[in-house]
């Protein structure tokens, strides 16, 4: 596909200003894409030596365990509010603007609210977490899995609440465009990662460990990222307590409360299969489930390497009313996530069972015919989704998805819960794609087009006010003076 499909283009009649901002928005995506090449090839490697590594290690209930846990602890993700979510489509504005001041006062208080936050969770989950019956929650007869499970969720949770401030890079770059600086310290977390896991095994660490080098290692090399950002690349971005906004937090609070009920429900869609599974059936069950999942988040995991950069790429084309590029990137993004995900899951269907020998050692790992096609159609689900949903919080058009992807989430758990009772593993795998047929997968394409319209008539609306105003300037200003007239007495102001 030529950079001429890639732009949008396709008329002669298009505003030279917008085909080279097409052209810059294209040679960031190009430069993002290029590094996710470099970098992204880690995160496929990953799961294909830790799953039966860890399987190996762990044995079959434990690594059952290792994938609720985590699953249980992605949820603790959501104390944040979407704060972090809600700096990108601010700086994005800051930056086409050029206020550095205000971006810097933005990014000011974030900082300091995700501190707040972070320092809080950590105390709270340190207090909960030996309250809680582990054994209730994951039911299970292993006495090591068991003694192992409190400060597993513990490590997890400290992790998650870790990469709120890890996060901070992630959105100041995708704020600006520069995806690709992302990428290059999300390679360096991978690699820790992926060296972690290789020497954890050679310990009696066990599950805690497993934990630790998954998810502590690459919220601490985000970290390091963090003041490497704020002390070398960006030190105009520096935050400072002094200049905490309470006005400002007010603002962000509005759109990141809209994406933190968007961030819930895509937990509700997406991480609720394995606790579902694991509280339902047994840790046990979970084994089979994701090792298969992760097989497709393999797949999925290149897919998002060419949708992340679109999110502040499609905040810019929305800024400067280019429809025409936003459509016609919408529906290649969606053949080639849809396209790629249903193509691995024939792939499956045909050789799931060679497959899934090789990838772990010999491990026997039981999964039906029924549990991949319900896995395909829950990815394929997923790519649909995302597509769209990265368009509409590029636009700022929020509160209509809390809806959509509300209503997803409740009947996605409702249907995890029946199907787990009635069909077991396979029918948790199912709830996903019914859910979003009944909600998002028909309701994405009619919010693009209703915001689009809306767009579309404020651009209008703007331009007809700016054209009466040009006009009534025109009909008050004095006619021009005498060529006679000095030119003193002609610098003097009109209506003076």
């Amino acid at each position: 596909m030529s950079d001429a499909d890639l732009l949008g283009g396709g008329g002669g009649d298009e505003i030279p200003e917008l085909v080279r901002a097409r052209a810059t928005r294209l040679q960031r995506i190009k430069l993002s894409i290029v590094s996710a090449l470099v970098t992204k090839p880690l995160a496929v490697i990953i799961p294909f030596v830790t799953v039966p590594l860890f399987l190996n290690y762990l044995g079959t209930t434990r690594y059952g365990l290792y994938g609720s846990i985590g699953a249980l602890a992605a949820w603790l993700a959501l104390t944040n509010i979407g704060l972090g979510l809600g700096l990108v489509n601010k700086l994005t504005d800051t930056h086409v603007s050029g206020d550095r001041d205000l971006a810097r006062r933005y990014v000011s208080t974030i900082t300091v609210a995700i501190l707040a936050i972070t320092l809080l969770g950590i105390v709270v989950l340190s207090v909960i977490t030996p309250l809680v019956d582990w054994g209730r929650v994951f039911p299970t007869d292993d006495p090591v899995a068991l003694r192992e499970t409190p400060w597993a969720f513990w490590v997890c949770g400290v992790a998650v609440f870790v990469g709120f401030i890890g996060s901070l890079p992630t959105n100041v770059y995708f704020g600006y465009q520069e995806s690709h600086r992302n990428n290059i310290w999300d390679g360096a977390a991978k690699l820790a990662t992926l060296i972690a896991s290789l020497l954890v095994v050679r310990t009696n660490f066990g599950l805690v460990g497993v934990c630790a080098a998954v998810a502590l290692v690459p919220g601490v090399v985000r970290l390091a990222n963090t003041v490497d950002m704020f002390a070398r690349e960006k030190r105009w971005l520096l935050p400072h307590p002094r200049l905490f906004d309470r006005t400002l937090l007010r603002v962000l609070l509005v759109e990141s409360l809209s994406l933190f009920i968007l961030h819930t429900a895509a937990v509700g869609i997406f991480q609720v299969d394995k606790v579902v599974i694991g509280s339902v059936l047994g840790p046990e069950h979970v084994t089979g489930f994701d090792v298969v999942g992760r097989l497709f988040l393999i797949v999925f995991g290149v897919f998002t390497m060419l949708l992340a950069p679109l999110w502040p790429a499609y905040g810019e084309a929305f800024r400067r009313g280019d429809h025409r590029w936003i459509k016609k990137t919408v529906r290649l993004s969606s053949l080639l996530g849809c396209g790629a995900t249903i193509g691995f899951g024939v792939l499956m269907m045909l050789f799931g069972e060679m497959i899934l020998r090789v990838w772990t050692r010999g491990q026997h790992v039981e999964v039906s015919r029924m549990l991949i096609a319900g896995i395909t159609a829950a990815f394929a689900a997923r790519a649909w989704v995302e597509c769209r949903t990265i368009v509409l919080i590029g636009a700022g058009y929020l509160v209509p998805q809390m809806y959509f992807l509300a209503a997803n989430a409740i009947i996605n758990i409702a249907l995890a819960v029946v199907f787990a009772k009635q069909w077991g593993v396979d029918g948790v795998a199912w709830a996903i794609p019914i859910s979003t047929l009944l909600t998002s997968a028909w309701g994405y394409p009619l919010m693009i087009s209703r915001c689009i319209r809306m767009k579309q008539a404020a651009a209008a609306a703007a331009a007809n006010g700016a054209g009466a105003a040009a006009t009534a300037t025109t009909a008050v200003t004095p006619p021009p003076p005498p060529t006679t007239t000095t030119p003193d007495a002609g610098a003097t102001p009109a209506g003076s």
